[in-house]
């Protein structure tokens, strides 16, 4: 997991606990989220998987990852960060 690929890549030999190690995946996922979101790539549904193609397609799968993980952490109100972008575009 996205959890897991973080703390192997933890400069500092300090051990994390499982909440804050959920914390360091949801700022990798908002990241993602913000560049896939601003993908100025024309975005075509049909179209194949690529390295050319649009990133929009991942939009949908980080904000159902990032409701997940802002569930476990008990901090819903960032819900709204994500669904608003969402819903303009």
């Amino acid at each position: 997991s996205i959890a897991t690929f973080n703390n192997n890549n933890n400069n500092n030999n300090t051990p994390q606990t499982s909440e804050s190690k959920m914390q360091n995946a949801v700022t990798l996922l908002q990241e993602s989220f913000s560049r896939c979101l601003n993908d100025r790539t024309d975005y075509n549904p049909n179209a194949p998987l690529s390295e050319e193609g649009s990133k929009k397609s991942g939009v949908l799968n980080i904000v159902i990852q990032l409701f997940r993980m802002y569930f476990k952490l008990n901090t819903l109100r960032l819900c709204k960060n994500l669904l608003r972008p969402v819903e303009s575009r």
